[in-house]
């Protein structure tokens, strides 16, 4: 519900929209099942003493699951008058009316496509949209199930994705697999996918023959624990596993083949047109390939817009070279930037124009490469380092439509411009941020400058006319407006950027400052420390020295009294053997 409500852009009065890629029956299933909205409700006038009100209101009670979705829109509206949702309120009328559009773009007529607020909401939308595709084929050994669908006479099972239905032909005489996809829709991370694939619910509707069970058709639940446990940690571009049904009456369960790929809104998936995507941009591509006939002289403007580092802060600058344009150095913005973490910066002097001669075909092919930007820190006191890598196709310029703009004189003939947020990958692939990449594109007209002969087919040349040169700089002028960059605001921003990076400086130096007070402080208490240990050896060496006197002296003493002891012991004896003798001659006499 968090993602969803990040996704709703606002757009003009009390409406919100987002492009969500899947056929018109897949969104409605997702959100009736999965999705909800939260409001915040605002009397009007704003009263101070007033407060605003929170409400939820589910999807499942906007969109019927039984409406006809076959067609290319669905509308409904809905009257809530919950009055424990919405409290009374005088004038209000006690309820709240919620209206839901949703229109599948690639079934959508040009007409459609320019009304106000899909324009606005696609104008709004960045220039891709990534998406994933559950594709579900019959795998080996499905006898038991070609016997069902003979017996009850039927050409082709049900597969039967949360509340969608799709057909899947058990004919296999063709030369193209029988084979049913369905988009997990809102998934657009692999980090998703577990979730997404946990959530869904996927049922095989057999055919059942009369006699072997009381209806017609029963289902079998499709386990995907198997494809799940498949899943890569890092994310991949295609997935494909073994999935089986709950076991049949008579014997095992139906093996299914299912693969999981990705996809993205402004690239071509085989011949098919892309769910979500404008059917016009086709005949946009198509309209430019009748018209560029022959060599053409073309102008390819690469603009970096912006970056939004998302793991640290660093002082950074990015640099491309771009093989097609034949570039003599790589292109580097100037200066280096200081990106706070979590961010959006815009960086200076990142705008670039290259001229090159190429047929519509070669133009074509040579885009096919993608553009590989690398983002750098700038450090003072080390080597520059790197941040990570970006890869943005500029293939999908050619699928845009013309544009024209009278505040652009230099690109009167018109220009096809491509917005692109790109993720930035560390080495490790991890994305620590966001670039966002323009790229223009310009038909000059026909060449007038012959290809030189030593450059080799479907290389360009880019020729160094002066007449060129003053319309490279004319457009470059007029670009740097189109991003409202004036003169005025770009001295702004460098006073700013020096402010900060001398508040940047200031807290290094003081950060340095502090580390070598604590070294200091380190050093200090193991002096201290050892200082100490040197005394207490001391000491006690000096008090063993004196408790060793101290016991020789005890020794000695009692020595001597045991002595006098002694003597005194045989004085007495004496004094008593002398007193009788005494006696005995007194008596006598």
């Amino acid at each position: 519900m968090q993602k969803l409500c990040s996704r709703l852009l606002p757009l003009e009065g009390n409406v919100f929209g987002c492009c969500l890629l899947g056929s018109l029956p897949e969104v409605s299933s997702h959100l009736w099942q999965h999705q909800a909205l939260w409001l915040r409700l605002q009397m009007q006038p704003v009263r101070e003493s007033e407060e605003s009100e929170h409400i939820s209101v589910q999807f499942s009670e906007l969109v019927d699951p039984m409406a006809d979705f076959s067609r290319w829109r669905y509308a409904n509206e809905v009257l809530l008058e919950d009055e424990q949702m919405l409290p009374h309120r005088q004038g209000t009328g006690g309820g709240l009316r919620v209206s839901i559009e949703m229109t599948a773009l690639y079934l959508a007529s040009p007409e459609v496509l320019n009304e106000p607020e899909l324009r606005e909401l696609l104008q709004k939308q960045p220039g891709e949209l990534q998406a994933f595709r559950l594709t579900l084929s019959l795998g080996e050994g499905c006898a038991a199930l070609e016997q069902l669908v003979a017996v009850s006479d039927a050409s082709a099972i049900q597969l039967r994705f949360d509340t969608v239905e799709k057909e899947l032909s058990v004919d296999r005489s063709g030369e193209d697999e029988p084979q049913v996809s369905h988009t997990l829709v809102m998934a657009d991370d692999a980090s998703e996918l577990q979730e997404a694939l946990s959530a869904l619910q996927v049922c095989l509707q057999v055919p059942g023959a009369a006699g072997q069970l009381e209806s017609g058709d029963f289902d079998l639940p499709v386990d995907l624990s198997t494809l799940i446990a498949c899943l890569p940690e890092g994310g991949s571009d295609e997935v494909i596993a073994e999935v089986q049904t709950d076991p049949l009456s008579a014997g095992p369960g139906i093996t299914l083949l299912a693969t999981l790929t990705s996809f993205c809104w402004s690239s071509s998936h085989g011949e098919d047109l892309l769910p979500g995507r404008p059917r016009d941009a086709d005949i946009w591509a198509s309209g430019a390939r009748l018209l560029a006939v022959g060599l053409r002289l073309w102008r390819l403007s690469i603009e970096i817009r912006s970056i939004r580092l998302t793991a640290r802060d660093a002082k950074v600058y990015v640099t491309y070279s771009y093989p097609p344009l034949r570039q003599p150095r790589a292109f580097r913005t100037n200066p280096p930037a200081p990106a706070r973490k979590k961010v959006t910066l815009n960086l200076p002097h990142s705008f670039a124009a290259h001229t090159l001669t190429a047929s519509f075909d070669e133009l074509e092919v040579l885009l096919e490469e993608p553009l590989v930007a690398e983002v750098w820190h700038r450090d003072l006191y080390r080597k520059d380092s790197a941040v990570g890598t970006v890869e943005a196709s500029l293939r999908p310029v050619l699928s845009q439509p013309l544009q024209h703009s009278a505040n652009l004189p230099s690109m009167v003939e018109g220009f096809r411009v491509v917005d692109q947020a790109c993720p930035i990958l560390d080495e490790n692939g991890s994305q620590v941020g966001t670039l966002r990449l323009l790229a223009f594109l310009e038909d000059l007209g026909a060449a007038k400058v012959a290809r030189s002969e030593e450059a080799p087919k479907g290389e360009v040349a880019a020729p160094e006319t002066a007449s060129v040169r003053r319309r490279n700089e004319a457009h470059q002028a007029d670009a740097t407006k189109a991003a409202g960059l004036g003169a005025t605001e770009a001295s702004e921003k460098s006073v700013l950027e020096s402010a900060f990076g001398l508040e940047l400086w200031r807290q290094t130096e003081e950060d340095k400052f502090r580390a070598y007070l604590a070294e200091q402080e380190a050093d200090l208490k193991a002096r201290l420390e050892e200082e100490y240990r040197q005394r207490e050896e001391v000491r006690a060496a000096e008090f063993s020295q004196r408790q060793a006197k101290i016991q020789h002296v005890e020794a000695t003493v009692r020595r001597k009294l045991q002595e006098l002891q002694q003597k005194e012991l045989s004085i007495t004896s004496e004094e008593a053997r002398v007193s009788a003798s005494s006696f005995k001659d007194s008596g006598w006499g």
